[in-house]
């Protein structure tokens, strides 16, 4: 079972769109898509890496989705389709 993500940004001043959707298990599959998602909306950084702080799993033992999500602290961000929501506001 994968988790379907779709991330949207909208730059304030050009209107411009950027959308990509994919699934994914894995943490490290997660943050490589964002990371490229970022450098398409016009981010400019050396890297995004995983670093779970507090938790581990045991050996052959495969996260959910939900259990990563909560671990990122992402549990209420889902809509209806299950897709997670990524809200980046300005002040």
């Amino acid at each position: 079972m994968s988790t379907k993500f779709t991330f949207k940004a909208k730059d304030q001043e050009t209107g411009v769109s950027t959308k990509t959707s994919f699934n994914a298990d894995l943490l490290p599959e997660i943050v490589d898509q964002f990371a490229d998602f970022l450098r398409g909306a016009g981010y400019v950084f050396d890297t995004l890496e995983v670093s779970p702080n507090n938790w581990t799993l045991k050996d052959g033992e495969v996260p959910s989705p939900e259990l990563l999500m909560e671990k990122i602290g992402l549990t209420n961000n889902k809509d209806k389709d299950g897709t997670v929501k990524f809200i980046n506001t300005e002040d």
